[in-house]
């Protein structure tokens, strides 16, 4: 009768097989896959936070520029207004040509005609000499207006309806190469001399100011500035990595790498071989331990 023996194969492929899970290699190359891991994904992130908030800046730069033009615009216009309703120019002068007169008020006199400009003229020119300049532009709109060339696009429109419902003190959009920003225009008792007739005086907002800010230079600017932080962050991540490698390289994985020798040589019958390292750590006292 034959003893039963138990098969050995399932505990042998058990034993045997590898764990497939297991991450293979050196150490350097784990290492530095795992500064890889970690540096990469947290600069990567810490810049393009930054970019995020350089884009911001900028647009928040050109918001405050739109802010300071449209408050010295209003602040002539109504200096304008308590110059009852207006004030005179020569009509040969340079500031008065290009100009639609809303008026036909005129003085004259022996140095020749004056032409009355109201608040809409003198806004009018002063836009005119702004886009000479092509820093900015502006012009007032209203719902309602006297001159026909201060009829609203459908931006001022929309801009116009929300500051008649009382939802905001400012209505603005971006595009590709403007910034147009627009503020409400609030009747006061100047304006009630060009503006009694008209059905926007049952309420608060007689019109809008429209301020144009080109865009496309703080554009190709933060464009500029964004390439530059780009560089920046490849730079630190390859910089940080190439110091991070060199270190554990020395300070790590040299020594290894002798004990690792040393211990080959034990193995191969030399008990003479010794381990001299003088890293002053952990693994200078494991080599005097081995040397024991």
């Amino acid at each position: 009768m034959q003893d039963f023996q138990p098969s050995q194969n399932h505990s042998t492929n058990q034993t045997a097989s590898p764990d497939k899970t297991r991450l293979k290699g050196t150490l350097k190359r784990k290492f530095v896959l795992g500064i890889v891991v970690i540096i990469v994904p947290v600069l990567g992130f810490l810049f393009t936070w930054l970019s995020v908030k350089l884009q911001d800046q900028a647009k928040e730069d050109a918001l405050a520029k739109a802010r300071v033009v449209a408050d010295q615009v209003i602040l002539t216009r109504q200096w304008v207004t308590d110059c009852m309703g207006g004030v005179f120019v020569h009509t040969s002068s340079t500031g008065a040509k290009d100009v639609t007169y809303a008026t036909q008020d005129q003085i004259l006199t022996r140095h020749g005609t004056y032409q009355l400009f109201t608040p809409s003229m003198v806004t009018k020119k002063l836009s005119q000499y702004s886009f000479k300049e092509r820093s900015y532009q502006f012009r007032l709109t209203s719902l309602t207006p006297i001159n026909r060339d201060n009829s609203p696009d459908p931006f001022e429109t929309r801009g116009l309806n929300i500051f008649g419902q009382g939802m905001d003190e400012e209505y603005y959009r971006f595009s590709e190469q403007n910034l147009d920003y627009m503020v409400p225009l609030h009747k006061t008792r100047g304006c009630v001399k060009c503006h009694d007739s008209q059905t926007v005086l049952k309420t608060d907002i007689i019109g809008g100011l429209r301020i144009t800010i080109p865009f496309e230079g703080i554009r190709q600017t933060f464009k500029k500035n964004q390439a530059l932080l780009g560089i920046t962050g490849l730079v630190i991540t390859l910089v940080t990595i190439t110091v991070l490698v060199v270190l554990v390289r020395f300070l790590v994985l040299r020594p290894l790498e002798e004990l690792e020798a040393k211990s080959r040589q034990l193995s191969a019958g030399d008990l003479s071989s010794r381990v001299d390292l003088s890293t002053g750590d952990e693994l200078e006292r494991l080599g005097k331990n081995f040397n024991l």
